[in-house]
């Protein structure tokens, strides 16, 4: 059985004017899936991950996490927005640890399993430091870190590393494959980068943005192994496929 369904999901905002959002949205997504889903601004990519999230409801249609409709955030999923969203006033081991906390676990095992994962994504010695002495990637790391901690079936990333420069970006999609390959868990990673979502990816959900909202083109299984040559006839082949459905000429 899918871990993650969206049966015909449809979400709209009731204003002055009916706005669409997302329009008859089916997808499944895999137990372990790394989904990658692009698309142009405003096509509901964002809609998408926070329904799963349960931040939002459908207005239309069904969303099934693990057998179960959706009914708000859980434990089971965590997620990674585009900013780190870090508590300005704690340190990177207080904040990965803050929630392990609130959840009821003895300050001195959070603290320790925070320091566990801070260790693991390469922060081992910037436990002590506050986020305005970190590089914008080192608090992605912890943001991603602070997720981790509570061990989630699903991590959902909305453009995590889209305020990143290119040698920190790569480093970090190479960091987040590692996790995932060592966790196995369900990823679903927003991205307006192709070859981000090439490089990422098991499969790649590719969205337009219509005059009735947002609408998914097709789901791109990529079959790849890893690590991938970006450089290559394969990987390229995907990207102008993907580069078409979006109507997009490329180069490749």
């Amino acid at each position: 059985m899918s871990q993650i369904v969206a049966h015909h999901v449809s979400k709209y905002y009731d204003t002055e004017v009916r706005t669409r959002a997302l329009t008859e949205f089916s997808i499944s997504v895999e137990h372990n899936e790394f989904l990658c889903i692009v698309g142009p601004s405003g096509c509901g990519k964002s809609t998408f991950l926070n329904l799963v999230a349960g931040f939002i409801f459908p207005s239309e249609g069904n969303l099934i996490v693990d057998g179960k409709p959706v009914t708000g955030p859980g434990p089971d999923r965590g997620v990674v927005f585009q900013e780190d969203a870090l508590f300005p006033w704690l340190t990177a081991l207080d904040n990965v640890a803050f929630g392990l906390e609130m959840r009821g676990m003895p300050k001195s095992h959070a603290r320790e399993r925070a320091s566990e994962i801070l260790t693991s994504v390469g922060l081992s010695g910037f436990e002590r430091h506050l986020p305005k002495a970190l590089s914008g990637g080192m608090k992605q790391r912890v943001a991603i870190s602070r997720v981790l901690a509570n061990d989630p079936d699903v991590m959902l990333l909305d453009e995590p590393f889209s305020a990143l420069d290119a040698f920190t970006r790569t480093s970090l999609q190479n960091e987040l494959l590692r996790i995932w390959e060592r966790n196995r868990r369900t990823l679903i990673f927003i991205t307006h980068n192709v070859e981000e979502a090439v490089l990422l990816g098991t499969s790649v959900a590719v969205m337009t943005k219509g005059s009735d909202g947002g609408r998914l083109i097709r789901q791109v299984q990529i079959d790849m192994g890893r690590p991938r040559d970006t450089t290559g006839s394969k990987f390229n082949e995907y990207k102008r496929h993907i580069y078409s459905d979006l109507g997009v000429a490329s180069e490749f």
